[in-house]
């Protein structure tokens, strides 16, 4: 049943704030990446490669159209067709525990979010089913992935604080839909969307609403690996490859999209994703070689990586063969169910699952999570994590172990400016003060740290009671010379003394 009502505006996204200071770090590295590339400013009507601004600065914006609201019904229940845009984010403590734990930092269960047929319908798990050797499989939703990101499934129809939500499957055949049920989830929306052009060259285009802001060539499925074309979404975050194969740049984005063809990115019952990711072989843009998958250049990817956000929606379709953005997006309807399979049958058929240890740059800090080493850590290198104080205390610093507390001063060489730069519990930002650790004697209730002051390398004492130590095995290094990629410099990520990242 469809019927007209106009519609609220829609609520924030619960992203928007994480994901600035989570992505900094791949802005930077895009740069360093690929120096000779555009790069993208996501306040200003950005332009690259060739994107014109569709709106002049200083152009009166017309009245906004009056919006009006579709309705969908489903037995007892009636939503609104919710607009291209709407994601839904995954609780951490929704679903149900089927006794699989997992080694995540948070110490979450693995926790499956039950799907259904039709609302209040028994509880079901989705089925992936490959239309070219017909081979259906279980593919159980986790809250949260084996990636450490939450799960995010794109809304088809329904608002924030209805009881039942109608969202797109993420698994084959594309374009179905599922519900699901809102209390397990946070409800979001976002003004921007990707559209895929996959004819000839093919292009890649972000908007917000009306609004260019990113134009990219792109490489994407040869003849016997084509990318499939319909209305699809950016699943997860951003992670880094663990592969010297040139295809790939230095990190790739999730998207809801799978091959139908055999030996694409899967096997052993594997999903075979079609990630869009970088490239180190930006000579390939406009030619189709790869398995179905999207790539583009790396400098451009840390621009799109700025742009977007999981709920991201993406269109791939091909203009060559007829198609269009609004055919594809009707094609993702809500009257095409999912396969599922009961969940109660869920534990007894699905094999464990290895949990799979990425490099992580786009996440949600829960408590100090993101400060949490994975596994066991070595010594080397040691932080300290100010515990919570009362509101405007200072933390105590001392000069030496015997000497009289001090307030930290920033002092500026240049200038011979001297600032008072007391040290609180909470940083401007609302986030635990961190502080690397040099001298660790917690047995004598004391650490010696590196202070956020200059000069730089400024060290003073700190009580060991007023900071929780943590170890981690990760560290960073950086060049600001010319290097033989980066006439900018390059900056490199290490593991447990290995380098995944670059």
């Amino acid at each position: 049943m469809i019927d007209g009502e106009r519609s609220r505006q829609p609520g924030p996204s619960p992203w928007s704030v994480a994901k600035h200071c989570a992505l900094a770090l791949i802005v930077v590295l895009s740069g360093c990446a690929e120096s000779s590339e555009p790069t993208i400013d996501d306040q200003a009507a950005p332009v690259a490669h060739g994107a014109e601004p569709s709106a002049k600065p200083n152009a009166v914006p017309a009245d906004p159209a009056p919006v009006v609201k579709q309705y969908l019904s489903a037995g007892d229940v009636t939503v609104a067709i919710a607009p291209l845009g709407s994601y839904i984010v995954a609780r951490s403590d929704a679903g149900v525990d089927l006794g699989r734990r997992s080694d995540k930092p948070s110490g979450f269960p693995d926790l499956v979010i039950p799907v259904f047929d039709e609302p209040g319908g028994p509880q079901r798990a989705l089925l992936d089913q490959n239309a070219v050797d017909e081979i259906a499989h279980y593919y159980p939703l986790f809250n949260w992935s084996q990636l450490d990101s939450p799960l995010v499934l794109r809304v088809l129809a329904g608002e924030a604080g209805d009881e039942w939500l109608l969202v797109q499957s993420p698994v084959r055949p594309h374009n179905h839909s599922i519900w699901v049920r809102g209390a397990d989830f946070d409800f979001g929306t976002t003004t921007r969307r990707v559209e895929i052009d996959l004819a000839g060259e093919g292009e890649l285009v972000v908007y917000d609403d009306d609004r260019v802001l990113l134009r990219s060539p792109i490489v994407h499925g040869r003849e016997s690996r084509p990318t499939p074309t319909h209305q699809t979404y950016l699943v997860g975050g951003v992670f880094g490859h663990q592969t010297e194969s040139e295809a790939y740049g230095y990190a790739q984005l999730e998207i809801a999209s799978y091959s139908e063809v055999l030996g694409t990115f899967g096997g052993n019952g594997a999903m075979p994703n079609n990630y869009l990711h970088g490239t180190n072989q930006p000579e390939l843009m406009g030619q189709q070689v790869s398995s179905g998958e999207i790539r583009m250049p790396n400098a451009l990817l840390g621009a799109l990586i700025a742009l977007v956000q999981p709920g991201t929606p993406i269109t791939l379709f091909n203009s060559a063969e007829g198609q269009t953005i609004e055919t594809l997006r009707d094609s993702a309807a809500p009257g095409r169910p999912a396969p599922t399979k009961p969940l109660t049958r869920l534990a007894a058929e699905i094999a464990p699952v290895a949990p799979r240890r990425l490099p992580q740059l786009w996440e949600t800090c829960r408590d100090l999570m993101c400060l949490t080493p994975v596994g066991a850590a070595p010594t080397e290198f040691q932080y300290a994590v100010a515990r919570p104080r009362p509101e405007g205390t200072q933390i105590p610093v001392y000069e030496t172990r015997t000497g009289p507390r001090r307030t930290l001063v920033d002092v500026n060489d240049i200038d011979d400016i001297s600032t008072p730069n007391p040290l609180f519990a909470e940083t401007t930002y609302g986030l635990p003060l961190v502080l690397r650790v040099i001298e660790n004697r917690t047995n004598e209730g004391w650490l010696k740290v590196q202070v956020p002051t200059r000069p730089n390398q400024s060290y003073a004492w700190v009580r060991s009671d007023d900071f929780e130590v943590h170890t981690t095995d990760v560290w960073v290094e950086a060049t600001v010379a010319a290097t033989s990629n980066s006439d900018a410099g390059q900056l490199w990520v290490y593991r447990d003394g290995k380098q995944i990242f670059t």
